[in-house]
C-alpha cells in the first residue's frame, strides 16, 4: 500500500516506524524559564552542538534566544500562571503565527525557527534531559522536526515523515546535505495509519511511503561505501550536485569525481538573506575546502519565486519566465559585483580548480554582462583572465542558436540545466507537468545542443534531472556527454548504470528510424 507525501528531502531508504514526541519534561520547576534559556544559549556553543548545523543557522537561533519581543511573551503567558512548559511553547506559537501572517517569505520562513527554538528551550527545563538512543534503520515519524533533532541524528536514522514542513525550512536543508529522505504527510487519516505499522519505505525525490507487509526480505546493514567503479567509458566522470557544506564532505566520502553544481542560492538559504561579501567569501571557501574537485559553481539562480533578501522582488504571475538568474543581476548589479568578488576572493583562499557558470543566459549580451563582471571583479584581485573558467546553464532553448556566438566571445562551457529545459521546451511547469511531455523532442533538442557544443568545441555537462536517471545518463553519455552530475545520493545509482556496456548506435535513436512510441520504449530498456 502506498501513500502520497510531500518531498522535503531527496533519497530513499527502507526502515522501522520510530514514533517521536514532544519533549515531556517530568521535573518542572527544577530549572527556570530564564535558565533554560541561558542553557539553551549555551547548548548553541559547546562541542556537542548540533553538528551539522551551519555557522549561520546556529546564529539565526542565538538571536532568537535573545530576542526581547520572544521573551516578553513568553514571561508574560508565565505570569497569567501557565507552566513553563506551556508558557514557552504557546508564547512561541504565538509568535511564529504572527511571522507567517506577513507578505515576506524570509519572515515567514523564520516561524519554524521560532518553533525549533522552542523545543530546544524546553528541553533545558530538565536539569537531567537525556535523549532515548534510536534504534538501528529507523524511520522517525513526527509532527515536527526541529534543527536540533536533524543535526544530532545518529546513523541509525534512515529516513523520517513529518506532518508539517517544507522543502526550504532548514531541518529540512540539514537533511538534504546528509542525503536522509524525508517527506511530510498532509491527511490524517494517512497520518494515524502509520503510527500502527511496522516497516515502511520511503521514497523522498518523489513523494511516496510505501507500507511493508511484515518485515523486509532482509536487514539492512551498514558497510563502507564502495570504490567508484571505472565507468565503460573511460573518460566520463560522475559528479555531485550540492547546496551545502554537509552534501560537500557527503560527496567527498562517497567518492564523487568533482562537483558539477555548486547551487549558492541554496548554500547561503539557511541565513534566508543574502550574506554581505565577507560572509559569502567565508561560507564559499569552506565550501571549496571540503567538496571534491574540480568544482563549478553556478553564481545565484533566484527569483520571485525563491528569493534571497536582498535581492527581494515583487510576486509574478508567471515566476519560471519572469525575473530570474542574470535578469535579476540586471536589476541589482552592485550586488551582483560583490557576490563575483566573494567568488573570486574565496577562490584566491584555496584555489581549487573552479569553474563559474552563469544561469538563464538568453543571448549574447546577457553573457557579455556577466562575463564583463567577473573578469573586472578578477582584475580588482589581481586574478589573472582564464584562471578560472566561464561557462553557461543551456536551460533557454533559446541557446541552441547561440553556442557559435557565445565560443567567439569566450564562453568555454555549457552544462545542461535539463529541468528548466524541458519545462520551457515544453511550455509546462515542471512542477505540475502530467506527464505527456515527449521524450523524443526532448532527445532531439539535447541531440542538437550536444552536437553544436562538439563542434565549437565547448566542453559538455549535465547537472539536470536527466543526468541521475540511469536510462536517460547512459542515453547522455551515448550522444556524447563526458561530465554527469548528480544528488549525492544517486552517485552510486549512476555510476552503476554507467559501469555496463553501451549499445554504439545511441546517437542514431533520435534521427526520425523510430517512432515517438518506439523510442521511449527503447530508452526505458536501456
Amino acid at each position: 500500500m502506498e501513500i502520497s507525501a510531500r518531498p522535503l528531502s531527496g533519497g530513499q531508504a527502507r526502515g522501522r516506524v520510530y514514533p517521536v514526541a514532544k519533549t515531556e519534561v517530568k521535573s518542572e520547576g527544577a530549572v527556570t524559564i530564564d535558565e533554560a534559556r541561558i542553557r539553551a544559549q549555551a547548548a548553541l556553543d559547546t562541542p556537542e552542538r548540533p553538528r551539522h548545523a551551519t555557522d549561520e543557522i546556529l546564529d539565526v537561533y542565538r538571536a532568537l534566544l535573545a530576542d526581547p519581543a520572544l521573551i516578553g511573551q513568553v514571561e508574560e503567558a508565565s505570569r497569567r500562571g501557565l507552566p513553563p512548559t506551556q508558557a514557552i511553547r504557546q508564547a512561541a506559537e504565538h509568535f511564529a503565527s504572527q511571522l507567517e501572517a506577513l507578505d515576506d517569505p524570509y519572515l515567514r520562513e523564520r516561524s519554524q525557527d521560532v518553533r525549533d527554538v522552542a523545543e530546544l528551550w524546553v528541553e533545558q527545563l530538565s536539569p537531567t534531559h537525556v535523549p532515548s538512543p534510536i534504534p538501528e534503520n529507523s524511520i522517525i515519524v513526527t509532527s515536527r522536526l526541529t534543527v536540533q533533532e536533524v543535526s544530532t541524528w545518529p546513523d541509525t536514522v534512515k529516513g523520517a515523515i513529518v506532518q508539517h514542513g517544507s522543502p526550504t525550512m532548514h531541518a529540512a536543508l540539514i537533511a538534504q546535505g546528509l542525503g536522509v529522505p524525508v517527506v511530510a504527510v498532509d491527511h490524517g487519516d494517512d497520518w494515524e495509519r502509520l503510527a500502527s505499522w511496522d516497516w515502511v519505505f520511503v521514497d523522498g525525490d518523489h513523494g511516496i511511503i510505501e507500507l511493508l507487509d511484515g518485515s523486509p526480505p532482509f536487514e539492512p546493514v551498514e558497510v563502507a561505501p564502495p570504490a567508484p567503479p571505472p565507468p565503460v567509458v573511460k573518460d566520463v566522470t560522475v559528479q555531485a550536485n550540492i547546496g551545502s557544506i554537509a552534501e560537500a564532505a557527503k560527496a567527498t566520502q562517497l567518492g564523487a569525481q568533482g562537483i558539477g553544481l555548486l547551487r549558492t542560492e541554496l548554500a547561503f538559504a539557511a541565513e534566508g538573506r543574502l550574506p554581505d561579501m565577507d560572509g559569502q567569501t567565508r561560507l564559499l571557501t569552506r565550501l571549496f575546502q571540503q567538496a571534491p574537485k574540480p568544482i563549478i559553481i553556478r553564481t545565484l539562480d533566484i527569483g520571485s519565486d525563491k528569493p534571497l533578501l536582498p535581492w527581494s522582488m515583487e510576486k509574478e504571475t508567471n515566476p519560471a519566465l519572469g525575473r530570474r538568474g542574470v535578469r535579476v543581476y540586471r536589476q541589482h548589479p552592485e550586488l551582483f559585483y560583490e557576490h563575483l568578488t566573494a567568488i573570486v576572493s574565496a577562490w584566491r583562499h584555496h584555489q581549487p580548480s573552479l569553474s563559474v557558470m552563469f544561469p538563464m543566459i538568453a543571448s549574447i549580451s546577457d553573457w557579455l554582462f556577466c562575463r564583463l563582471a567577473f573578469e573586472k571583479a578578477c582584475r580588482a584581485q589581481h586574478v589573472p583572465a582564464g584562471a578560472i573558467e566561464l561557462g553557461v546553464m543551456a536551460e533557454v532553448p533559446a541557446l541552441l542558436w547561440l553556442l557559435p556566438d557565445l565560443h567567439r566571445e569566450g564562453c568555454q562551457f555549457i552544462s545542461l540545466g535539463t529541468n528548466d529545459l524541458s519545462q520551457y521546451l515544453f511550455a509546462s511547469d515542471r512542477t505540475t507537468s502530467r506527464g505527456t511531455d515527449s521524450p523524443l523532442a526532448l532527445a532531439r533538442a539535447i541531440t542538437m545542443l550536444i552536437s553544436e557544443a562538439e563542434r565549437h568545441s565547448l566542453t559538455i555537462h549535465v547537472c539536470g534531472n536527466l543526468a541521475a536517471d540511469p536510462h536517460w545518463a547512459r542515453y547522455l553519455v551515448g550522444l556524447g556527454a563526458r561530465h554527469l552530475s548528480v544528488p549525492v545520493s544517486r552517485l552510486d545509482v549512476i555510476r552503476d548504470a554507467l559501469s555496463k556496456p553501451l549499445p554504439t548506435d545511441i546517437g542514431a535513436w533520435a534521427d526520425g528510424r523510430l517512432s515517438e512510441r518506439a523510442f521511449a520504449q527503447q530508452l526505458m530498456q536501456l
